[in-house]
């Protein structure tokens, strides 16, 4: 009987982040449909997971043992944690150990990696190489702890936020991108870096996202039970100004349509806006699904509606938008990102009419990287 390669996926899967959590359960279903058998391995890194507090009676028990995770355990559900845990860390809770395969033994250390047995590793996608987001650089998302001498390592749709790894960091990763026996990345700007500055081969392929079909993400989206009765316009942003709500006040005139927004907490200078706080990554697929417009800051809020061909405006974060221009200038739609609000000089509609089969093309190429490196051909 022919081998069949066992692949485990290293990247954000515990973030409580739709993006990271939607990546990832993209990703491994992929690999599954490609025929491999394919699951994330449940690392917990810390300075990611601090936020999300997925800590369960099993995982107490890997990380303390029997006695020390249940003591644990008696004392968290004594105090209340487990009962009054907010309804959207339930939702990404229950998505993370329902939605997606993970591996069974959780891994809580980088040293207790090296007693991972798989065929392959791949790392990735969401920007699992970027110092700043992780607190430094986080090697072992870089293969560092893994047995590379039984494992071959992968990177899909990796970035690190930018267009070049900063080179103060140049000694960190280089050496252990070169125990990589195939490299892709989300930005083509960050792709021509690693060619051209350090010497590697590498290709740009699509987040994860793209690669399961509409249907695909209509049938996980279904379940949401969140409706909004009247058309709306769906804002998703963090970390911005007041540009986007003021170009979505402006867009939400232009075309009679309800303010809504996905937030993780209520401001009382969106007053005007209804903001749905308790929202997991299923109650996001739904929204940008049924929204008329999608004004965002995020590259998964834009690429979701980019997949679901919705009419939308993406706010660039001044530092770390180069993989949206990448993406939009891909399919075309480059008109769609702003940086501030004067950049808008009439509202108007997306054209995709070519963006559908732009995205086939890409999505085939990126398959067949996969495809290609996991079975060593």
């Amino acid at each position: 009987m022919k081998h069949r390669s066992k692949v485990a996926i290293m990247t954000f899967h515990v973030a409580h982040n739709y993006g990271a959590m939607l990546q990832a359960y993209a990703l491994q279903k992929a690999i599954c449909k490609l025929g491999f058998d394919c699951e994330v391995l449940d690392y917990r890194f810390k300075y990611i997971d601090q936020w999300s507090g997925m800590r369960s009676r099993h995982d107490l028990e890997e990380e303390y043992g029997i006695i020390g995770g249940n003591l644990r355990f008696l004392h968290r559900y004594v105090k209340g944690y487990y009962r009054n845990i907010s309804p959207i860390r339930r939702k990404f809770n229950r998505f993370m150990r329902k939605d997606i395969k993970l591996s069974k033994r959780v891994y809580f250390t980088p040293d207790s990696l090296q007693n991972a047995k798989y065929d392959v590793v791949v790392f990735g996608s969401d920007q699992i190489w970027n110092p700043e987001l992780t607190n430094g650089p986080a090697l072992e998302y870089a293969g560092k702890y893994f047995d590379c001498s039984r494992i071959r390592f992968v990177s899909y749709a990796a970035s690190c936020g930018k267009s070049a790894i900063d080179e103060k960091y140049k000694a960190d990763f280089l050496p252990l991108l070169k125990k990589f026996y195939a490299i892709s990345l989300r930005e083509e700007s960050f792709t021509e870096f690693l060619k051209t500055e350090w010497n590697l081969s590498a290709v740009t392929v699509l987040d994860p996202v793209f690669l399961l079909n509409y249907e695909d993400w209509l049938e996980v989206g279904k379940k949401s039970e969140i409706k909004i009765e009247k058309p709306y316009l769906l804002i998703y942003a963090f970390q911005t100004d007041d540009d986007i709500y003021d170009v979505a006040r402006a867009v939400a005139c232009e075309y009679g349509l309800q303010l809504v927004s996905i937030s993780y907490k209520y401001e009382e200078r969106l007053s005007d806006i209804i903001q749905l706080t308790e929202c997991g990554p299923k109650d996001f697929l739904a929204l940008v699904y049924r929204a008329a417009f999608v004004c965002t800051s995020s590259f998964h809020g834009m690429a979701f509606s980019i997949l679901f061909e919705k009419d939308f405006y993406c706010m660039g974060h001044p530092l770390y938008s180069q993989r949206n221009y990448d993406l939009l200038k891909m399919v075309g739609l480059e008109e769609r990102l702003f940086y501030k609000k004067t950049d808008i000089h009439s509202i108007k509609r997306c054209d995709y009419l070519h963006v559908a089969e732009r995205l086939e093309v890409e999505k085939k190429k990126s398959l067949e990287f996969l495809r290609g490196s996991i079975s060593h051909r």
